[in-house]
């Protein structure tokens, strides 16, 4: 089963100002699908965020390097480069 995200509320509330509220995931339902690839290997993140800018990837970096919290960028999602 899912687990609500165990980010701290103020980080997650300025990566919302970074991104916009529409762009972060942080329900379990919704984040499911971000928790696999084509390789059938499953680890649940406990936020997705979507920033669509320069500018908003680096502050989404700053922001988790200040609370310490590692970054896992995604791509397609498919696992099958080459």
């Amino acid at each position: 089963m899912s687990e609500p995200s165990k980010l701290p509320a103020a980080f997650l509330s300025r990566l919302a100002d970074i991104v916009g509220a529409d762009e972060l995931v942080t329900d379990p339902a919704d984040r499911w699908t971000y928790s696999y690839d084509n390789s059938r290997r499953q680890a649940q993140h406990d936020a997705v965020a979507f920033p669509t800018s320069h500018d908003e990837v680096r502050d989404c970096v700053r922001l988790c390097t200040e609370f310490e919290i590692p970054i896992l960028a995604r791509g397609l999602g498919s696992s099958t480069t080459g």
